[in-house]
């Protein structure tokens, strides 16, 4: 008995094509692990007000070691958080708030370093403004999930950068005095 089909050099290739094609569907399934716009929204929603936190512990598994240390920084030479800059570091403004939940979308991703692009409309008053604030992320090939490394508000001033640069002032500055709750005290 003959069989009904033959297989020829054409049916091999178009074989080895179908088994090619299920292994790159396959790979990009887990691409979304590698999304880093979860890894935003996570740390836009569950710590937004990082910035004026005492106990920071809570930022230690959602941004960089770097980043995390200049929180601690800031933390242990009893800096007030949200001293340096007096605004939400979010919007870079006192006043207003987000109208809406803001949109993120991912401008740069090559695997190791993504920019995410966080667009909202800011309410002040009775003025509605679109605004955006980028974050910086870096993939943590460890933990396998992505960190957040520094970010930038609609001013366009990166937070960790300021920071620093703030801090390296006030060294420079012997007998520097801040004010802290109506009183004065004196950095180390």
């Amino acid at each position: 008995m003959k069989p009904k089909w033959k297989l020829t050099t054409s049916s091999w290739a178009l074989c080895a094509a179908g088994v090619w094609i299920a292994v790159l569907l396959a790979s990009c399934s887990g691409r979304t692990q590698t999304d880093p716009v979860p890894a935003a929204q996570t740390f836009f929603t569950q710590h937004h007000y990082f910035y004026t936190l005492e106990d920071i512990r809570p930022l230690a598994g959602a941004v960089t070691p770097q980043f995390y240390a200049l929180l601690n920084r800031l933390s242990d030479e009893g800096i007030p958080m949200g001293y340096v800059v007096d605004a939400c570091a979010w919007t870079d403004s006192q006043d207003g708030w987000f109208k809406e939940d803001p949109v993120f979308t991912v401008v740069r991703n090559n695997g190791r370093r993504a920019v995410v692009r966080m667009d909202y409309d800011f309410e002040i008053g009775s003025s509605i403004e679109p605004k955006h604030t980028l974050l910086s992320l870096h993939w943590d090939s460890p933990g396998q999930q992505w960190l957040v490394a520094d970010m930038k508000g609609p001013d366009g001033y990166p937070y960790v950068q300021i920071h620093l640069e703030w801090l390296k002032q006030m060294r420079i500055k012997k007998g520097f005095q801040m004010p802290l709750h109506g009183r004065f005290w004196r950095m180390k």
